[in-house]
C-alpha cells in the first residue's frame, strides 16, 4: 500500500526499540523498491527491513502476515483495504491512516490504530503504544473480530442485501 510511509514510521520506531524489524510482504515494481532500499540506507535500517517480494499463493501472504505482531497499512487513496480486513481477521492489530471510511471499524469499538496521512510521528507512536501494551493489542484484537462480525459477516451481508431488494420494490 504506502511501504514508504510504514518505513519513515518504522524508522522512528527503529530508534527506541532497535531490535524491532519490518517484513514488507508483497510485490514491488523494481524503480520503487531501488527508492525504498534508498531511503532505508539513508535512515541506517537496512539491516531491519525485508522484503518477501510476491509470494507464490494467497495463503502464502497471509501465513507471512500471521507471524507480524502487528501490521503496519498505512493508506493513501484506499477506502479501507482488503488487507487491513485480512489482519483484522487473523488477529493482527493494525496500524493504519485516517482515510474518509477507516473512522468507520473504530465506531462501536477501537478496532484498529489510526493516525492522519503522512503523520509518520502518529503513527510510529501507535506502533511503539502497540509495542508496550501487550493489553491493548489483545483488546484491538478482540475488537477487530468483533468489528469484523457486525461489518462484514455472510448473515449481516445477506440482510443488508434482503433490505436493499425491498427498499428498491418499495420504490418502483
Amino acid at each position: 500500500k504506502a511501504a514508504d510511509w510504514a518505513i519513515e514510521a518504522f524508522a522512528i520506531v527503529n530508534k527506541r526499540y532497535p531490535d524491532t524489524t519490518l517484513r514488507i510482504v508483497g510485490g514491488y515494481q523494481t524503480g520503487y523498491k531501488r527508492e525504498l532500499d534508498e531511503r532505508l540506507s539513508a535512515l541506517g535500517i537496512t539491516e531491519r527491513v525485508t522484503f518477501t517480494g510476491s509470494l507464490p499463493t494467497h495463503d502464502d501472504v497471509i501465513n507471512e502476515v500471521r507471524k507480524s505482531t502487528f501490521a503496519v497499512l498505512p493508506l493513501k487513496i484506499d477506502l479501507i483495504a482488503g488487507t487491513i480486513r485480512e489482519a483484522m481477521a487473523n488477529g493482527i492489530p493494525v496500524v493504519t491512516t485516517i482515510t474518509p471510511a477507516t473512522p468507520e471499524l473504530n465506531e462501536k469499538r477501537k478496532s484498529i490504530m489510526l493516525s492522519e496521512k503522512g503523520d509518520f510521528n502518529g503513527m510510529a507512536n501507535n506502533m511503539m503504544e502497540l509495542i508496550e501494551n501487550k493489553t491493548l493489542a489483545e483488546q484491538l484484537q478482540a475488537n477487530a473480530y468483533e468489528t469484523l462480525k457486525d461489518r462484514y459477516d455472510n448473515e449481516t451481508i445477506a440482510k443488508q442485501w434482503h433490505d436493499s431488494y425491498f427498499e428498491v420494490l418499495e420504490h418502483m
